[in-house]
């Protein structure tokens, strides 16, 4: 896995992924889609921590500026 998540990226991903589970919490993202913020918040946050994003990688895309 070649890293493709620059430092601004991941700091963005890590402050949605933080966000959104208030937004569960609070009740303004009820039901299933509440239950699918939970799940992208945690795919931004798992994508941020480990510095890869699949779907950077699939279309040839990468924030990392340290190439």
């Amino acid at each position: 896995m070649k890293k493709n998540v620059g430092k601004v990226d991941k700091i963005t991903r890590i402050v949605v992924a933080l966000i959104l589970p208030i937004l569960f919490v609070t009740g303004l993202a009820p039901g299933v889609f509440g239950y699918a913020v939970l799940v992208i918040g945690g795919i931004l946050l798992l994508t941020a921590l480990v510095d890869f994003c699949p779907f950077y990688s699939m279309f040839g895309f990468n924030s990392d500026k340290n190439k």
